[in-house]
């Protein structure tokens, strides 16, 4: 469990720094900056070389605090160095180095005047405290009444603070806004609870949920809820004694946070186990997971399956590619050449698309077939050119004046046409 600190930590290093900087007869550095603390308390900070060191602080609850002699302790712990309070705060210190800072050789001269500034929020709250622990002493000769002290410490929260001739009353009340904080909220009150049996000098808890306790049964302004708790200490003098009461102070002002603290690292603890949990229980996932054999397969399933390249493409795809085999050289060989090289960048293109996603198996099986094609294509396209330069040899032509007198066919303008012959028509043979 972890004790959360009396003094505001931001404001100690500040003071500290400056003093030390003073101190060395160093530039001071101009300070303007603004520090919250729990409760909503709100802390504004300024120094300058040529000003002295000021702390204001601003509390909701400060009117609550103000009738049960505030003025008085902060007077009484803070002397010359409490001033008029700034436009829009509750008290206000000012400390001025050249003439206000304790001398002494070492730092233990003027650190308990910076713990005490430091702890302006507590001396606050000290006020309502004291004054019920004098109550408390004053009782157990004679019979003073006075009424219960209500101290609404925040919005939705309320400490309430009585004194009888034996026994100091403080009762918080506290909202659980989540509900995970209710469950873990009510186990540590029942901590708190069971605890005090097995220390005899701790004071008394005592733990009520959605209603009020017995000693607030006069309060019709308490709160009820299914997310209401009230958390009672009872103090014996053995803790309102003049030498204890500064620690019973500085514990039970904090309370509060110190419950709510908890709850909030209780929850992140919850939260990291789990996590924890959970990745063990994945990591045995894995181990437990059997392994994928991965089968390389060198062809197609069956004689009639078309590879698995062929068979990712569209038809239209596979047809246009295909097509470029079949194509009939009219004319100009160029042209056809031409034509064929749009149809293998097209299919380039396509191909390039259709693989990005394969494994490599298919991929194989792809290039193979693709290879194939390209050679079907080269060799139509070297028969091809070798008939056509067989075509364009030179031939020898014979005049021939007679007719009748041919033995072999003739062909010409009418190849294998049965019509007559003209007389001046011009029969060549091979």
């Amino acid at each position: 469990m972890i004790l959360l600190e009396v003094h505001n930590r931001i404001i100690e290093e500040l003071l500290t720094l400056q003093i030390e900087g003073f101190l060395r007869k160093e530039k001071l550095v101009d300070l303007k900056t603004d520090v919250v603390d729990f409760d909503g308390a709100l802390y504004h900070v300024t120094s300058s070389r040529d000003k002295p060191f000021i702390v204001s602080i601003k509390l909701k609850f400060f009117r609550d605090l103000e009738q049960y002699g505030t003025d008085e302790v902060l007077r009484r712990e803070y002397g010359d160095i409490l001033v008029a309070p700034l436009e829009g705060y509750n008290v206000t210190l000012s400390l001025d180095f050249n003439t206000q800072l304790p001398k002494g050789d070492s730092n233990d001269a003027w650190l308990p005047l910076v713990r005490k500034i430091a702890m302006l929020k507590r001396n606050c709250f000290a006020a309502v405290f004291e004054k019920y622990f004098d109550y408390q002493a004053k009782q157990e000769s004679t019979s003073i009444s006075h009424k219960r002290a209500v101290i609404h410490y925040r919005d939705d929260e309320t400490m309430y603070v009585d004194a009888s001739s034996d026994r100091v009353i403080v009762i918080f009340s506290t909202v659980f806004k989540d509900p995970d904080d209710n469950i873990i909220g009510r186990v540590f009150m029942e901590e708190f609870k069971e605890r005090r049996r097995q220390f005899q000098q701790a004071p008394q808890v005592i733990v009520s949920y959605r209603t009020p306790p017995e000693e607030l049964k006069d309060m019709h302004d308490a709160r009820i809820g299914d997310n209401i708790g009230y958390l009672t200490f009872v103090l014996f003098p053995r803790h309102t004694k003049a030498a204890a009461r500064d620690n019973t102070i500085n514990l039970i002002h904090t309370l509060r946070n110190y419950f709510h603290y908890h709850i909030k690292c209780c929850k992140a603890y919850l939260h990291a186990h789990m996590r924890h949990k959970t990745n063990e229980f994945l990591k045995r996932l894995q181990l437990a997971r059997p392994e994928v054999k991965k089968s390389f397969r060198r062809g197609p399933n069956a004689a009639g399956d078309a590879p698995a390249a062929i068979r990712t493409l569209p038809n239209d795809t596979t047809t246009n590619l295909l097509s470029t085999t079949n194509t009939t050289v009219n004319g100009n060989n160029t042209r056809t050449v031409i034509a064929i090289k749009n149809r293998l960048d097209q299919g380039k293109e396509i191909l390039h698309d259709a693989f990005a996603n394969m494994d490599r198996g298919t991929l194989l099986r792809a290039t193979i077939v693709l290879a194939g094609i390209t050679c079907l294509i080269l060799i139509y396209i070297g028969m091809k050119t070798f008939f056509l330069r067989k075509k364009r040899q030179p031939k020898r032509y014979t005049l021939i004046t007679d007719p009748t007198a041919m033995e072999e066919p003739l062909f010409g303008a009418h190849d294998d046409d049965d019509d007559e012959i003209e007389d001046d028509t011009l029969f060549v043979r091979k």
